[in-house]
């Protein structure tokens, strides 16, 4: 027996090979969509964008001490003068970029250049050295060396100024910025991702309608079938934008119970589980209220179009001159002929429920 698939019960049948191709073009299309809105968003600033890492460890996590705060602004130096530094654009958390445009001054100094790599040149040359050479007294005068400029560069304003800067912003708190910009970023990103698919989905739609007008069938097949997929990354935007907006520690408390319970694996069937819910959905809404046998048979009617064969046809007549089909059928309760296929009888008003 020849096996076929049916997209739509009242459309032309797809081959399996012609099934095949037609999913692979699906996954092709979800990845452009991804894809394309991934490049969008990307033109706005994303929570790290507004607060890097850099500052996140420099700021939050303190790592930038007493101890290691000129070598940290050193190294800072050397990697944006030895390798392509692009200045970011994009918007950053005020105290962030304060610092960023002070770190970007120093890089630009060609004095403090200068003895920067002087001292990074002492300590890759007492690092070279040999445990038992770094006891000696030639080790003893460079690490003494080394000391001189660090406590120089300590000493230089600008260099002060930042690490002083950096000192005085670490007892602030970033907490609460950061999350607020985190959703507002999620809101944004909704929004720019609708305003990609929404248009989509009514270019696919008007498609569709074109490929009904004028019965290409397998252009009505696989337009029917691509409408829905725009709605898969809408799905995937509005569960992150729930995720990211609800209180963090919410979801947080409810996976470490899920894991004290050795019952982690319930909280990915809840997510599968809401995903299916979600497409069931929107096939239910497009199969039921938006392109229904009935709405079919309706435009079909309205614009002269046989039901059948979707032939220019006079419904006066009995039946269509091009294939046969019936046109008419009698109302259950008035016994008078009416147009077929139509939800109400064009003489009593009642609403056929017989077909």
């Amino acid at each position: 027996m020849k096996l076929k698939f049916k997209l739509r019960s009242d459309e032309k049948e797809l081959t399996p090979i012609s099934f095949f191709f037609l999913i692979l073009s699906d996954i092709f299309i979800l990845w452009l969509l991804f894809a394309g809105l991934s490049e969008q968003i990307q033109q706005i600033s994303t929570g790290y964008d507004y607060f890097p890492y850099k500052y996140r460890e420099m700021l939050i996590e303190k790592t930038w001490v007493e101890n290691n705060a000129v070598d940290k602004i050193c190294n800072d130096i050397l990697s944006r003068n030895r390798a392509v530094y692009r200045y970011s654009e994009k918007k950053m958390h005020p105290d962030c970029r304060e610092i960023e445009d002070l770190l970007i001054e120093l890089s630009n100094d060609s004095d403090l250049y200068a003895r920067v790599e002087k001292y990074d040149r002492l300590k890759d040359n007492y690092d070279a050295l040999s445990e038992q050479n770094k006891k000696s007294r030639e080790g003893a005068a460079l690490s003494l060396e080394i000391e001189n400029e660090r406590n120089l560069l300590n000493e230089n304003p600008k260099v002060h100024n930042v690490i002083s800067k950096i000192f005085d912003y670490q007892a602030r708190e970033y907490t609460a910025a950061i999350a607020g910009f985190r959703k507002i970023f999620a809101l944004k990103r909704v929004a720019i991702d609708l305003a990609f698919l929404i248009p989509l989905i009514a270019l696919l739609a008007v498609w569709n309608r074109i490929s009904f007008k004028r019965n290409w069938n397998i252009c009505l097949a696989v337009s029917s079938h691509y409408v829905l997929l725009p709605f898969i990354p809408i799905l995937f935007e509005l569960f992150r934008l729930v995720v990211e907006i609800l209180p963090e520690d919410l979801f947080k408390d409810l996976y470490n119970y899920l894991v004290r319970l050795k019952l982690v694996s319930i909280w990915y069937y809840a997510a599968i589980a809401f995903s299916i819910l979600f497409i069931i959905f929107i096939i239910w809404l497009f199969q039921t209220k938006l392109f229904t046998k009935e709405k079919s048979f309706i435009r079909r009617y309205v614009s002269g179009k046989c039901m059948n064969c979707n032939s220019k046809i006079n419904y006066s007549a009995g039946y269509c001159p091009v294939c046969g089909y019936s046109l008419k059928v009698e109302c259950p309760d008035c016994k008078k002929t009416t147009v077929k296929n139509l939800p109400y009888c064009s003489n009593c008003g009642k609403k056929i429920t017989e077909r």
